[in-house]
C-alpha cells in the first residue's frame, strides 16, 4: 500500500469524527475524489485540504474562546457591583450632613436636626517661656480613659488599661514626645500662644466615654500642687489647683440629634446609622431631610451591561459558525450558542414574587439577542428592590459558571483545541511539513496501517454516536 492511498484511508475514517472540530466531511470526499481520479499533479492534496481546515477551526476556537472569556469577566464583574451599592441615599443640606446607604437600605425620608456634634476632650497647661530648656519636672503621668460625669462629679474608668509614663527633668518638648510615644490613647501637643509656650492633649476619639484624667506621682512629694510635675495633674473631680491643674477647653462629649422625632446619641460623627443601612457624617449644628431611593442609575448599568456581553458573545458565535465562518458546522459552538439562550430564559432564577429575566425587563428577541426594557426594570426595582437585584445575580452567575465549563482547564474549547493541535501536526507530518522530525515514510505507513485498523474495529454508529469526548482521539491514538 503506498503513503498516497493510506493517508486516503486515514482522512476518510477521519472525517466521521470531524464534526465536533470544524472540519467539512463533504469538502474531504471531494478532495479526495479529486486527488484519485487525477492522473497529473495536482496543487491540493486530501492533506494540504485537511491541514488547512485544521488550521481554520483551531484560529476559530482562540477566537471563541477570547470572546467567551470576555463575556465571563463581564459576568464576574456584574457579581462583584450587584453587591455594592443598589441604593442612593441625598441630604438636602450637605452643610448639616452627608448621607450614604448600603444595598439593604429601604426607601424612605428622614428629617434630621443635629443639635450638637461629638467632641474630644482637649486640656491644656499653663505657659512656658521655652518649651525645650524649662524643665517641668520628674515623676510618673499615668494617663486614664474614662467618662466624666459633671452631675455627680465623678469620673469612671472605661475599659483600657491606665498608661505610665516615666518622666525625668522634661520639659514640654520631652513630655510631649513621651506621652506621644506611650500609646495612652491622646496626643500631647506644644502650642505657642501670645503668652508662651503650654501642652496640648486631645484624646484620639471623640465621645462622652473617651475623656481622660492625668494623674502625677511627682518626684518632690506633692502630687496634686501647682509645681514640678504635678502641675500637669488633671482630676476632672478635683477642685482648680488642687489636682484639677490643667484647664479644660474642650469638654468630651457624644453627637446629639433627632430623627423624626426620636433623639439619639452618636460617639462618633461618622457613620452615625439613622436607619437600617442607611448613615449620615455630622458636619455641623442644624436640620437637614435624608431622602433614600433605589439607585436605578447603578442597575440599569449593570443589567445593560449584561445584555451587551451577552449579545456581543451571541454575534461571534453567529460570525464564526455562518457559511464562510472559520467554524462552520461546529457543534461545540451551536451547543454553546443553544446553553446561552436555555440559560437566559430559565425561571429558576427566583426571589420575593419574581421568576426568570424576563420580569426585570430583560427578554429574548428573535434574533437571538437579548433586550432590556429600563421601564419595567425600574418598576421592578422600586417595587422589589432586592429581589430584583438578586434575580439579575443569580442569572449572572449561571452564565459565569456555563462560562467556566467551556474556557477552564480541560474545559469543553481547550479539549478541542489540543485535539486540532495534536491532529493538525500528525497531518503535517504525513504531508512531509514536518521532515525535520526524523519520521521514515514507512514509519508514517506502519503508524497509518495500525490506526486504520484501530479504526476499523468500531462500527459506523458508534463514530457518529460519539458526544464532546469523541473529539479527544488523536489521529493515532
Amino acid at each position: 500500500m503506498t503513503l498516497s492511498s493510506l493517508t486516503n484511508s486515514l482522512l476518510l475514517g477521519y472525517s466521521s469524527l470531524s464534526s465536533y472540530s470544524g472540519f467539512d466531511p463533504l469538502a474531504l470526499s471531494l478532495a479526495l475524489a479529486t486527488s484519485s481520479s487525477s492522473s497529473t499533479q495536482t496543487t491540493s492534496t486530501p492533506t494540504s485540504v485537511a491541514i488547512a481546515a485544521a488550521e481554520a477551526g483551531i484560529s476559530g476556537l482562540d477566537q471563541l474562546s477570547t470572546a467567551i472569556s470576555d463575556f465571563q469577566t463581564t459576568m464576574e464583574t456584574m457579581l462583584t457591583a450587584a453587591q455594592a451599592a443598589p441604593a442612593t441615599a441625598s441630604s438636602s443640606d450637605t452643610t448639616v450632613a452627608s448621607a450614604s446607604a448600603l444595598s439593604t437600605a429601604s426607601s424612605g425620608t428622614y428629617n434630621v436636626t443635629v443639635n450638637s456634634l461629638a467632641q474630644s476632650q482637649t486640656v491644656t497647661s499653663t505657659d512656658v517661656a521655652d518649651p525645650a530648656a524649662t524643665v517641668i519636672g520628674s515623676g510618673t503621668l499615668t494617663i486614664q480613659l474614662g467618662t466624666y460625669d459633671s452631675g455627680a462629679n465623678t469620673f469612671t474608668a472605661g475599659s483600657t488599661s491606665p498608661v505610665s509614663i516615666n518622666v525625668t527633668n522634661g520639659s514640654l518638648d520631652d513630655i510631649a514626645t513621651a506621652i506621644n510615644s506611650a500609646g495612652a490613647g491622646v496626643t500631647a501637643s506644644v502650642v505657642q500662644d501670645a503668652g508662651g509656650y503650654h501642652l496640648s492633649l486631645t484624646s484620639n476619639s471623640t465621645g462622652a466615654a473617651n475623656g481622660f484624667s492625668v494623674s502625677v506621682t511627682d518626684s518632690d512629694g506633692t502630687n496634686t500642687n501647682t509645681s514640678g510635675l504635678s502641675q500637669l495633674a488633671y482630676d476632672p473631680t478635683a477642685a482648680a489647683g488642687a489636682g484639677k491643674n490643667l484647664t479644660e477647653t474642650q469638654a468630651a462629649q457624644d453627637a446629639s440629634l433627632t430623627v423624626n422625632g426620636s433623639a439619639q446619641t452618636s460617639a462618633s460623627n461618622t457613620g452615625v446609622s439613622i436607619a437600617s443601612g442607611v448613615s449620615l457624617a455630622l458636619l455641623t449644628a442644624g436640620s437637614t431631610t435624608v431622602s433614600v431611593s433605589p439607585d436605578t442609575s447603578t442597575l440599569e448599568t449593570t443589567a445593560q451591561n449584561f445584555v451587551t456581553a451577552y449579545n456581543s458573545l451571541v454575534d461571534t458565535i453567529g460570525s464564526l459558525t455562518g457559511t464562510s465562518g472559520a467554524l462552520a458546522g461546529d457543534a461545540l459552538a451551536r451547543t454553546l450558542q443553544n446553553q446561552l439562550a436555555t440559560t437566559a430564559t430559565d425561571g429558576s432564577y427566583t426571589a420575593g414574587s419574581l421568576s426568570g429575566l424576563a420580569q426585570i425587563g430583560i427578554t429574548a428577541q428573535t434574533d437571538g439577542h437579548l433586550a432590556l426594557d429600563t421601564t419595567a426594570l425600574q418598576t421592578a426595582y422600586t417595587s422589589d428592590t432586592a429581589s430584583t437585584a438578586s434575580v439579575l445575580n443569580q442569572a449572572a452567575t449561571a452564565m459565569d459558571s456555563l462560562s467556566s465549563s467551556y474556557v477552564d482547564p480541560g474545559g469543553f474549547v481547550p479539549l478541542d483545541q489540543s485535539v486540532l493541535q495534536d491532529n493538525l501536526f500528525q497531518l503535517q507530518l504525513i504531508d512531509g511539513l514536518a521532515p525535520s522530525t526524523g519520521t521514515s515514510t514507512q514509519s508514517l505507513i506502519d503508524q497509518t496501517q495500525a490506526y486504520q485498523s484501530a479504526l476499523n474495529l468500531q462500527t459506523t454508529s458508534e463514530l457518529l454516536g460519539l458526544s464532546f469526548q469523541s473529539s479527544s482521539t488523536s489521529l493515532f491514538g
